[in-house]
């Protein structure tokens, strides 16, 4: 009986048997940057984006998040993601963006 073979690539570059810890490593660094970007971005948006009424709190602190993971994979876990699963979006998208950051993304 053949045993299979776990150190197969999957269709986004990241072999089978890394898929779990790294992807666990990459939630807990996110969690952790989580709790200095998002007061850092609150401050932000206050300062530059508060008086315009296009870009929500909600809609920036997405953002935020957002290309932070793109920064993380293609920096931090560039060596265990080799192709990124998320991409850098601009601000000027993030205009009614659905995405908001959780309370269970800063844990």
């Amino acid at each position: 009986m053949r045993r299979p073979d776990h150190g197969t690539e999957s269709k986004d570059g990241l072999q089978s048997t890394l898929r779990f810890p790294v992807g666990v490593a990459l939630l807990l660094f996110r969690g952790l940057a989580l709790w200095v970007l998002l007061p850092v971005g609150v401050l932000a948006w206050l300062v530059v984006f508060s008086w315009r009424d296009k870009l929500r709190l909600g809609e920036f602190l997405g953002w935020l998040d957002l290309n932070a993971m793109a920064l993380m994979q293609r920096t931090v876990f560039a060596a265990w993601i080799p192709r990124p699963t998320v991409d850098y979006i601009p601000l000027r998208d993030s205009v009614g963006s659905t995405y908001r950051v959780g309370i269970f993304g800063l844990l």
